[in-house]
């Protein structure tokens, strides 16, 4: 499940509490050791839309969710 926003439109932190509403979702995917499959991602998209996030917030956290990742992993 996806949680909705916690903050307010323009509030600083809420990129960061974007990040922490997906990180499980993007590892999952990210996790199969396989790109992430378009339909996977649009998925996603449309789930955290539902749940009140922007196209824009979606979009960083899962570029940033996906750097974090292989970081971690040294890929």
């Amino acid at each position: 499940m996806i949680h909705s926003p916690r903050m307010p439109p323009g509030h600083p932190d809420r990129g960061i509490d974007c990040e922490h509403a997906l990180e499980r979702e993007v590892f999952a995917l990210l996790e199969r050791g396989r790109m992430p499959k378009a339909q996977e991602i649009a998925d996603l998209k449309a789930r955290a839309q539902a749940a009140g996030w922007t196209a824009q917030e979606i979009g960083s956290a899962i570029i940033s969710l996906s750097e974090r990742f292989h970081k971690a992993r040294g890929t």
